[in-house]
């Protein structure tokens, strides 16, 4: 099995920051790089959401699971990638603030 980069998150309320700065992230790493989260008790039930945007517009989202999202070619390839995370439970939404990770 290949090995991935994981790039971990801390989501605490609206709040979503990295765990550690990353440095030497490589643009074209696609299925490479793996977006993890740890939520705090506030988002428990919610049905969480990742979006992942590029500079240049291009997004992928996809639903957050214990075992993290692996982003794809689509948002990879630019010098810059943007992460925000959506919650959803009942009528109730959820959004942070966008997270912005340097690619070299």
């Amino acid at each position: 099995m290949q090995e991935m980069k994981q790039l971990l998150f801390r989501v605490d309320e609206q709040e979503l920051k990295t765990v550690e700065q990353y440095t030497g992230i490589m643009r074209g790493s696609h299925n490479y790089l793996c977006l993890m989260f740890d939520f705090g008790r506030e988002w428990e039930g919610y049905k969480k959401v990742v979006s992942v945007k590029d500079v240049e517009g291009n997004e992928y989202n996809d639903i957050i699971t214990k075992s993290g999202v692996l982003l794809p070619k689509k948002v990879t390839g630019t010098s810059r990638l943007y992460v925000t995370v959506y919650g959803r439970k009942g009528e109730s939404t959820v959004q942070t603030n966008t997270v912005t990770i340097e690619q070299l």
